[in-house]
């Protein structure tokens, strides 16, 4: 059995919901459940039934002769501090959820049976999907960040500029998508033409540095409400839309910056979107 235990620091707030009503708990399914999404996200050039059978191959599927998932996922119990953050971050004050504190350290342990080769992919993708996102409520609009900063006791080399990230992520892209994906600027984008009606990455940027974490969730926030439309995600009456518009938190050095993931814009069928569309706008106020 092949074994990576993976340390990385919780950068913004966690919020992740636990077993009991409004406890908070590092779950491996949310885990799980976060690199499927991202895998789907960067496959988007399979005809639907091969990526099902390829996303069932890895993660498990009850279909015939897939069965269990090829690796597990484990998150050591340890206690960590928690308070009370609000959401709607520029708000401050107002109302707030629990949520792990930034700061401290936690442990991912990745197990599976597979080759080396195999084993290695499921870093990768552990490390790509937590760069583009997080863990728990919020995690569209930074909450939930981790930084990965070492697999096995040997240290993750920790970027210090935007370049630096970009290579980076392009080496993770290439890795678990070769090929796929461009880099230029400040931005990776798409390199094949994708048809698939879901949320599959079209480009990522990289935004401006700012002093605290504090300072960036409290932009993205505000960016969120300046430009609030059908095309940024919705929930009510008329349905629920997650945004298509991921806005995930890295650090470069001591500063903290905004990766912002556009994804394909999926409406459900028949669905049709009112008012303009504000997505440029949304991430103006944040780049």
């Amino acid at each position: 059995m092949k074994i990576s235990r993976c340390v990385g620091e919780i950068i913004t707030p966690l919020a992740i919901g636990g077993a009991l009503p409004r406890s908070l708990e590092l779950r491996s399914a949310s885990v799980k459940g976060v690199l499927r999404f991202w895998w789907r996200a960067i496959n988007a050039d399979l005809p639907l039934d091969e990526m099902k059978k390829e996303e069932g191959g890895i993660f498990g599927s009850s279909a015939e002769n897939q069965g269990r998932s090829k690796f597990s996922v484990q998150i050591p119990t340890r206690r960590l501090k928690q308070r009370s953050y609000s959401p709607i971050y520029h708000e401050r004050g107002r109302w707030g959820i629990k949520a792990f504190v930034p700061g401290q350290k936690i442990a991912i342990v990745l197990r599976s049976r597979g080759d080396a080769k195999n084993h290695k992919m499921y870093e990768d993708i552990l490390q790509l999907a937590l760069l583009l996102g997080g863990l728990g409520k919020r995690t569209r609009r930074g909450f939930g960040c981790i930084e990965l900063q070492g697999i096995n006791e040997k240290e993750i080399f920790a970027p210090r500029t935007e370049e630096d990230y970009l290579a980076r992520l392009q080496t993770l892209l290439e890795a678990c998508k070769p090929g796929c994906f461009s880099r230029g600027g400040n931005r990776i984008w798409s390199s094949n033409t994708f048809s698939g009606d879901y949320p599959w990455v079209r480009k990522i940027e990289i935004g401006k540095a700012y002093q605290d974490y504090s300072d960036l969730l409290a932009a993205i926030s505000v960016a969120a409400h300046d430009h609030d439309s059908h095309y940024t995600g919705f929930a009510g009456r008329i349905g629920r839309f997650a945004s298509p518009i991921y806005v995930s938190v890295i650090r470069t050095g001591s500063y903290y910056r905004p990766i912002i993931t556009t994804l394909n814009t999926a409406f459900a069928p028949g669905y049709y979107p009112r008012g303009r569309n504000t997505q440029s706008g949304f991430k103006g106020g944040i780049l």
